[in-house]
């Protein structure tokens, strides 16, 4: 199938992969994932959904005709590579298919997905990488922004890498997927949660696979904007995120993490 070939078949060679867990229905984030899910059935992009909520989540998903499974093993890593196995065994298979990795909450990734897997229709790459403008950057809470923007810089001065992999929207060609779907977090002594994204598409490029970067003016949720502000528990949440991803990045690329954290 040719890149022309491709763009006639869109939205059908394009997949939506997400995973989910939520403590119960009046979880804010839950919310905003079945606005995600829906705006994905308009726009008629098939959709896979691991979850390892309750089982009265998973049953009200169904019943809103959302292809979901439950978790088989726990663990995010886990998460990510059964919901990718089963975006690649949906629909016919994976003959000429792109899976598409996004935080369930992040809606507004939706209206973005042509603009992100054009890339890979056109044959410039196999793999991008979504990163936000400044424009994007500007909707999110000041402390997020400021936390996230480090751990991107330390990926970019450790790697030699300039994408932006803490907005974890990531889209694959399915003939690559095996970088995600082999990716052994115990080989690098990592701990198999946000790495088992983050991390293949740095693998693939080091063995010569193309991978780009795509901005987009993706806009965060509002709602989640106003949760996250002067609330210290998520910001704690995002200290961890950082520290652990920084000392991943660092641990894999070529130079310390201390060294880096020191000069920033």
């Amino acid at each position: 199938m040719n890149a022309s070939d491709l763009r006639n078949h869109l939205p059908w060679s394009t997949c939506i992969a997400m995973t989910t867990k939520y403590e119960g229905v009046h979880d804010p984030r839950f919310s905003l994932a079945l606005q995600t899910m829906l705006m994905a059935q308009h726009a008629q992009y098939s959709t896979v959904v691991v979850d390892g909520s309750d089982v009265f989540m998973r049953q009200l998903m169904a019943q809103m005709r959302i292809n979901v499974f439950p978790e088989n093993r726990s663990g995010i890593g886990n998460a990510w590579r059964q919901a990718i196995k089963q975006t690649l065994q949906s629909n016919g298979g994976s003959e000429g298919k792109i899976v598409v990795l996004m935080q369930p909450e992040k809606y507004d990734v939706i209206r973005l997905i042509s603009q992100i897997v054009m890339p890979l229709i056109d044959g410039k790459a196999e793999i991008v990488i979504a990163s936000r403008t400044e424009k994007s950057w500007d909707t999110y809470p000041i402390f997020q922004k400021v936390s996230e923007r480090m751990a991107n810089d330390i990926y970019r001065r450790s790697l030699g890498l300039d994408f932006d992999p803490m907005f974890g929207v990531l889209a694959f060609k399915a003939r690559v997927a095996k970088y995600f779907l082999e990716y052994d977090a115990d080989e690098f002594g990592f701990p198999d949660t946000y790495d088992s994204y983050h991390i293949p598409p740095v693998l693939a490029s080091q063995d010569g696979i193309g991978v780009v970067g795509v901005p987009v003016d993706f806009e965060y949720p509002s709602s989640q904007r106003e949760l996250e502000e002067n609330n210290p528990a998520m910001r704690q949440n995002r200290i961890q995120q950082r520290s652990l991803m920084t000392d991943i990045y660092s641990q894999l690329g070529s130079v310390p993490f201390g060294e880096l954290e020191h000069s920033l």
